[in-house]
């Protein structure tokens, strides 16, 4: 896949900005009820429904019981009434230098702001944030807003999920797609990927999978993956990482660094190549 990567245009806010709503039609309204009507809300709403997907999968796989179904009604609520903030914003790109847009992080404040151009008139803007949240502690979240001619400002992407995150990345694709990449990091100690794609094509953005990882069969070679990549989007998208046998301890890959080089196929990040750095496969 040839690709060029579009940087951040402009940094719109750097440092300590006060949280506060940014107004908006309401975001409230009743919560479902039911986990089976809360998960088809949460798909209606979120800009990552396969999160949502991949949530249901390990709550339906891992088993029933009344606390463990109310635990996750009580998530996709949670997500509901984020979700319903965010859809709710009415935001101006000058917004984004006063203040940390109002979804789901506490004490919010805005680490770093600018904006990606896609065409003249097709623009993305963009607010990196550091704050908290009652569930998942300290954290970190991103959030995209998409401008398209005369239109409003209208949020794109939005996540809290991870302990940290970057700037986004927009990255040309060839004829007329684009890719756009949220790299982040987990929370705690095990700092793991949590990055994000969408793909832009005939006018509509959808998500990309990104767990490469459970299909990349032979090319691993019985390997692992289990912290984090060092992301490149430059030429292509590349990834240089620890490798693990299944016996290594979490902290320490004993299988050599790798080289990994990946496309996107049928919306999914797929691994095509694997190099160690001393040259074996």
């Amino acid at each position: 896949m040839r690709v060029a990567v579009m940087a951040a245009m402009a940094v719109l806010a750097s440092g300590p900005a006060c949280s506060e709503a940014t107004g908006g039609q309401s975001a409230g309204g009743p919560l479902p009820a039911t986990v089976d009507a809360a998960y088809r809300e949460a798909l209606r709403l979120s800009p990552l429904p396969r999160d949502v997907e991949a949530e249901q999968a390990y709550w339906r796989d891992g088993g029933d019981g009344s606390v463990r179904a109310e635990s996750h009604l009580e998530r996709l609520q949670r997500r509901i009434t984020h979700d319903r903030k965010a859809r709710a914003l009415l935001v101006q790109p000058a917004d984004l230098e006063k203040r940390c847009l109002d979804i789901e992080l506490q004490g919010c404040d805005v680490a770093g702001g600018g904006f990606l151009k896609l065409a003249d008139e097709h623009l993305l803007y963009w607010q990196v944030q550091e704050g908290r949240t009652d569930e998942g502690g300290v954290g970190g979240g991103v959030v995209v807003l998409e401008k398209r001619g005369a239109g409003p400002l209208t949020p794109l992407v939005w996540t809290a999920e991870g302990g940290a995150y970057e700037a986004p990345v927009l990255i040309a694709n060839g004829d007329g797609e684009w890719l756009l990449a949220l790299p982040g990091v987990s929370r705690g100690t095990g700092a793991g990927d949590m990055l994000r794609l969408l793909r832009f094509r005939n006018g509509v953005w959808r998500q990309i999978d990104t767990d490469w990882q459970s299909r990349a069969g032979d090319l691993l070679n019985g390997r692992e993956v289990r912290h984090r990549p060092y992301w490149s989007f430059h030429d292509g998208i590349r990834a240089v990482t620890p490798l693990w046998n299944p016996s290594d301890a979490q902290c320490c890959g004993q299988a050599g660094t790798g080289l990994l080089e990946f496309d996107v196929v049928d919306d999914r990040l797929t691994l095509t190549d694997l190099r160690l750095l001393g040259g074996e496969r």
